[in-house]
């Protein structure tokens, strides 16, 4: 998967190819996280996009003046992504839903996506590290 794999497979978007923001946004969604988070999304009834919205917003608060006179693009261009990355993990798009008012301030909507499990070709494995809050300075004793 990479932004050159989704800009050929997706001709509508080739406009987008050397957008050096909405290739940032391509692989911002797919970093490992984003892809659990929008899984841990789909798997509780909620759209994709909805797992990752908020993040996303934040990272690139310029998304509404990528391309100031057709943001709807944007949007459906940042749909077809999350629908390329999630497709060999084997989620398939199934139905629009409203997104939530408090969520987002710039999508209205984003799809809810469904497992099947003969289509995935790769699988996450989460991994979580422990760190210490403060340096230990004595021994922990149980």
């Amino acid at each position: 998967m990479s932004y050159l794999d989704f800009i050929q497979k997706n001709p509508p978007y080739k406009q987008l190819r050397n957008n050096s923001t909405i290739e940032a946004v391509y692989d911002y969604l797919s970093l490992p996280n984003r892809v659990y988070e929008m899984v841990e999304a789909c798997e509780r009834g909620k759209s994709a996009l909805s797992g990752v919205v908020v993040n996303l917003e934040t990272m690139f608060p310029n998304l509404p003046q990528v391309l100031p006179n057709n943001k709807n693009f944007i949007k459906q261009a940042i749909g077809v992504m999350i629908k390329h990355i999630l497709y060999p993990f084997g989620y398939v798009p199934q139905k629009p839903v409203r997104m939530p008012n408090n969520l987002s301030k710039f999508f209205s909507s984003a799809h809810t996506y469904e497992f099947r499990k003969e289509l995935a070709k790769f699988r996450l494995i989460a991994t979580f590290e422990i760190q210490p809050i403060q340096p230990i300075t004595e021994e922990l004793n149980f």
